[in-house]
């Protein structure tokens, strides 16, 4: 009794570290590595299988996490070098200048390979929608300034800020979320992954 004991800590802990489950999914492979020590052979091989599985869907793809997080990172960068170049309608390269779509659309070919629609409407169908809550650096942030839902788009950075190209006359710059004007004109964010 004791070597089991003993072989119950030890599992436990390579499972769970040194502390006890502290949310639901913990305890309920604490559970399961737990009955699984006490019972019959072949219905133990069949709930450390069970546990096993459970435990290896359990884990985060933090790799591919942190791939995308680098990818992003670098979409980011790109779009913050383009500052300053300037705004021309239909536009879609740094050399002659950009709109809001052609910008984005530059930005995610250049940066990720992805090819979007032309226009902001097109672009706004793409993806996945968020919430403003859920917004991360890449993440597309669209808006009504023309009097038509999703008439204008920009990249969000983070810290409550987008780029974008706004208008004859401006260059490429960033804005603050926050201000009256983007608020009150806010239509939504999507989230285009590779």
């Amino acid at each position: 009794m004791k070597q089991e004991s003993r072989c119950t800590e030890t599992c436990s802990g390579f499972l769970f570290g040194a502390k006890p489950p502290d949310s639901l999914y913990s305890a309920l492979l604490y559970s399961l590595w737990h009955y699984a020590l006490h019972s019959a052979p072949m219905k133990k091989l069949l709930l450390i299988s069970l546990l096993l599985l459970l435990v290896a869907c359990g884990s985060p793809p933090t790799r591919q996490q942190e791939a995308a997080d680098d990818q992003m990172n670098e979409l980011v960068m790109y779009t913050m070098s383009l500052a300053d170049t300037p705004y021309r309608y239909g536009g879609n390269s740094a050399n002659n200048g950009f709109d809001c779509s052609g910008f984005v659309g530059h930005v995610y070919r250049h940066s990720l390979g992805i090819s979007l629609p032309r226009t902001s409407r097109e672009i706004s169908r793409v993806g996945t929608p968020i919430g403003q809550s859920e917004l991360r650096p890449g993440d597309l942030v669209f808006f009504n300034t023309q009097h038509t839902p999703f008439s204008h788009v920009g990249i969000y950075i983070g810290e409550g800020k987008f780029v974008h190209a706004p208008k004859t006359g401006d260059g490429v710059h960033t804005e603050q979320m926050q201000l009256r004007y983007w608020q009150t004109r806010y239509n939504g964010a999507r989230r285009i992954r590779r």
